[in-house]
């Protein structure tokens, strides 16, 4: 992120830039997961996935409440200069700095596992197995232990501590450079698994069989979690700065800046595919007829049915059959001025196959 102009002021102060882009940021996201827990809810499909996306949200606001709260107290500014307003506000600063960053790793990390829950309900009912164990294992668990990892040894770099945020108390850390390197390996895997999130979807919406337009809707929905990826990996080009301990305040900016922007994609590019019937409702394409696939159950979208539909076999009379249903539709629309004659005219060919006699039934409907 690029440096912020120095305040009116004769002291450089980044925090009025950084706390309209957390806010802005924050708000925009708010909206997103409310339209999504609102018509989740109408269709009573609220998930795992949405519970964790809420994690993430809230997690957000308390990255950008201890941040705002920090940058009131000049934790924008050169170390030098917040030294004059005494010891106890640097320590606030320093606690609240510490504070924010393990909202950003959790935060960030549910984000994700939100992500992998709603492509594992969706697939749910397919056979693709590699698909399933790499989400389970590289984008949840793995996730979920390197983030918890890097929260706990960020306030367990001191012993006691207090001695982490308030330089008056004595104590034993562990060297800055340490600290640096495990937050840029989280960094690093949290963009491997952005980027993974984006990819896998293909493999598993392509071989769909479905129209070439729906296939790459999916995708290009999805992969939008790219854009995350990017976000990260920039990020985490600049987490070598936590090992800056002589000017930590001004030093941390840009990470807290690519952060609350990492938020803001994880949380709205990963409701983006909750969101498309919304979308379509408002295009006038609510009236369209749904069924009751994975991917219709988790995102409430629709799906083209095939033309042939094969029933489970039954029993009738004490002989077993199978029935077969095809269906076929046509619709003809004639406008004149204001007015619309809409005639839809649908078959249906029956076959029941039993195993001493095959019965065949046409039935014809207009209206």
């Amino acid at each position: 992120m690029a440096t912020a102009a120095p305040s009116s002021g004769s002291v450089p102060n980044r925090g009025p830039s950084l706390m309209a882009l957390m806010w802005v940021c924050t708000v925009v996201s708010s909206i997103t997961i409310v339209l999504r827990f609102v018509f989740r809810a109408r269709k009573a499909i609220i998930g795992w996935d949405d519970l964790f996306m809420l994690v993430a949200l809230l997690c957000f606001y308390g990255w950008t409440i201890s941040l705002t709260l920090l940058c009131l107290k000049g934790g924008e500014k050169h170390i030098k200069d917040v030294m004059p307003l005494g010891p106890d506000v640097i320590a606030e600063v320093q606690l609240l700095n510490w504070t924010a960053q393990v909202f950003g790793i959790i935060g960030v990390a549910a984000g994700k596992v939100s992500v992998s829950a709603l492509i594992l309900a969706i697939m749910q009912n397919t056979h693709r197995v590699w698909q399933k164990v790499y989400l389970w294992v590289f984008c949840m668990v793995l996730v979920c232990m390197v983030c918890i990892s890097c929260s706990v040894l960020t306030f367990a770099q001191c012993r006691p501590a207090a001695a982490l945020w308030d330089t008056r108390i004595k104590g034993h850390c562990i060297k800055p450079s340490i600290m640096a390197d495990f937050g840029t390996f989280t960094g690093a895997y949290n963009t491997f698994v952005d980027a993974s999130l984006a990819l896998i979807p293909s493999t598993i919406f392509w071989s769909l069989k479905i129209g070439f337009q729906e296939k790459a809707t999916l995708c290009i929905v999805f992969a939008l979690n790219i854009l995350t990826a990017i976000c990260s990996g920039i990020k985490t080009s600049y987490l070598s700065q936590l090992a800056n301990r002589s000017d930590f305040t001004w030093a941390t900016y840009d990470i807290f800046a690519w952060v609350t922007a990492e938020f803001f994609l994880i949380t709205v590019c990963g409701s983006i595919p909750t969101l498309k019937p919304i979308l379509n409702f408002f295009r006038g394409r609510h009236g369209s007829r749904y069924w009751r696939s994975s991917y219709t159950r988790h995102t409430g979208d629709s799906m083209p049915v095939s033309d042939e539909v094969q029933l489970h076999s039954f029993r009738r009379d004490g002989v077993k059959s199978q029935a077969t249903v095809s269906n076929s539709e046509t619709a003809t629309r004639k406008s004149d001025g204001d007015a619309a004659d809409i005639r839809v005219e649908k078959s249906y060919r029956v076959r029941i196959e039993k195993n001493d006699s095959q019965q065949e039934l046409n039935r014809e409907e207009s209206g």
